[in-house]
């Protein structure tokens, strides 16, 4: 971060907590731990000393990871598991001699798709979406694990999740019968 790239706003100084940057050089050699937003205040947690690798590792949050799987045309939703998008990982494989489906990682972001992060603009194609071959999830430290096994041990799709505030708890597997 640089200082030309801010600007200094007057604000009543009971608004401001004391952890809001006040001075330029405050900022000066550090790095965006994600999307900071424009015209609103900087916060030091939103701050780090730690040079990010590229922009996705930047938006990893601490207890997470980023993992990616394969995906076709209907493992991805038809493409519509885009970068931004809520999706449940969805894992089919045989137990106990009948195909099972499991929810294996509920509500995980989708961080890209082939590559593309979340904000990328693809010039002259601005609603139409490549079906993509890989996605990358954000996902916690167990989730991940969980998926790369499930992708060891039967076949993983993705279900997108509408912008609700649903926090349920995934039911029970369903099997072939049910």
């Amino acid at each position: 971060l640089e200082p030309r790239m801010f600007h200094r706003v007057r604000k009543p100084e009971i608004v401001v907590s004391a952890d809001i940057i006040r001075d330029f050089e405050e900022i000066k050699g550090l790095y965006s731990r994600g999307v900071l937003v424009a015209e609103q205040p900087v916060h030091r947690d939103f701050l780090t000393s730690l040079q990010p690798v590229n922009a996705l590792t930047a938006s990893i949050p601490s207890g997470y990871r980023a993992i990616a799987i394969s995906v076709d045309a209907t493992s991805s939703v038809e493409g519509w598991a885009q970068p931004g998008a809520r999706v449940d990982v969805i894992w089919v494989t045989k137990d106990f001699g009948s195909q099972m489906a499991y929810v294996i990682a509920p509500n995980a972001k989708v961080l890209s798709a082939n590559k593309k992060a979340e904000g990328a603009r693809i010039e002259g194609k601005e609603a139409e979406a490549e079906v993509p071959t890989t996605v990358t999830l954000l996902l916690s430290v167990r989730d991940s694990l969980r998926v790369r096994l499930a992708a060891l041990n039967g076949r993983l799709a993705l279900v997108l999740r509408g912008i609700d505030s649903d926090t349920a708890k995934p039911g029970s597997p369903i099997s072939e019968g049910a």
